[in-house]
C-alpha cells in the first residue's frame, strides 16, 4: 500500500500558529498581524501596501511596488469582530497557510 503526501501549496508568508487558540486568551485579528509583520521584518503598513493587497487584487507580479489606496483591506479602523476582518482573514488563510483564523 503506498501513502499518499501531500505537500501545502506554497507562500511567501510563513506560517505563524494563532495564539491562545481554543482558550479565553485567543490572539486578536490585530495582534495576529502585528506579529506576522514583526516575524517578517517589516511593519503592518508595510506588509498590506507592498504585499497582501497586491495578492488581494490578483497582481502578484506587482509584489514588492507600493499600493497607496487599498481596494478593502484597511489597517486603521478596528478590524476585531467586524465585517471588515473577514477580507483580512480570507487573505492571511490563503497566504500563510493558518486555517480558521476567524473562529
Amino acid at each position: 500500500m503506498k501513502i499518499k503526501k501531500t505537500i501545502p501549496s506554497r507562500s511567501w508568508l510563513f506560517h505563524i500558529d494563532l495564539r491562545g487558540r481554543g482558550t479565553g486568551q485567543i490572539e486578536s485579528l490585530t495582534g495576529y498581524i502585528a506579529r506576522l509583520s514583526a516575524a517578517h521584518f517589516v511593519t503592518p503598513s508595510t506588509l498590506l501596501h507592498r504585499g497582501l493587497e497586491w495578492w488581494d487584487a490578483g497582481k502578484p507580479e506587482n509584489v514588492g511596488q507600493w499600493k497607496r489606496r487599498t481596494a478593502h483591506l484597511r489597517l486603521r479602523p478596528a478590524i476585531n469582530a467586524h465585517s471588515s476582518a473577514n477580507p483580512w482573514i480570507n487573505v492571511l488563510e490563503s497566504h500563510t497557510g493558518v486555517q480558521n483564523l476567524g473562529a
